[in-house]
């Protein structure tokens, strides 16, 4: 066990600096602290260990997307607010960030990297769409919770990516403006 976090710490770390083609196996095993065929016994390819790192990430983002709750019955506004703060927390996150390094190493070679990533957005949004419900009944209307889910969603990756190209965003910013889009989602949808 402690050799594969090792394994994968080193990969990760290689793969994010230098990407899947410009990783070197040979650095990776000495920063795991293993031999270059102890590696190699494990992973043949770089591109199977790079698969590897990465289901370690979603198994791990997994756990840590464990999403601060409310209890029931708290108001449908407190929902929509606290699901947004969330989201924010979400993208403002170091896993978000080792996220998002990952999708770069990749590169277009790795395609179902990027598609097990649209898998964990579109997952998101289900999620979502079922926990603010209370706060946008759907009505036929198509400002229902699937839809402010997507805008949410949308709405937060979109400003967190511009902001902070420029500069790094604070949480009280990101929550800040959690805030301010949940008041948006809810006044849209009456």
């Amino acid at each position: 066990m402690a050799i594969t976090k090792s394994i994968m710490a080193a990969a990760r770390d290689q793969f994010i600096a230098r990407g899947v083609e410009g990783a070197v196996m040979d650095t990776i095993a000495a920063n795991a602290g293993i031999t270059r065929s102890a590696l190699y016994a494990r992973y043949t390819t770089k591109e199977a260990l790079f698969d590897a790192v990465a289901v370690d990430f979603f198994a791990r983002w997994g756990l840590a997307r464990a999403f601060k709750r409310l209890p029931k019955g708290s108001k449908p506004q407190s929902i929509l607010r606290n699901e947004c703060r969330n989201i924010a927390m979400l993208f403002a996150s170091n896993e978000w960030r080792e996220h998002q390094a990952l999708l770069r190493a990749a590169g277009p070679q790795l395609l179902h990297y990027r598609e097990k990533s649209n898998e964990g957005y579109l997952q998101l949004v289900v999620d979502l769409a079922a926990d603010i419900a209370p706060a946008l009944p759907e009505n036929g209307s198509p400002n229902g919770p699937k839809n402010a889910a997507k805008i949410i969603v949308m709405a937060l990756y979109g400003w967190w990516q511009l902001e902070q190209g420029v500069r790094a965003i604070s949480k009280g910013e990101a929550l800040a403006f959690a805030d301010q889009l949940a008041e948006l989602v809810s006044v849209a949808s009456r």
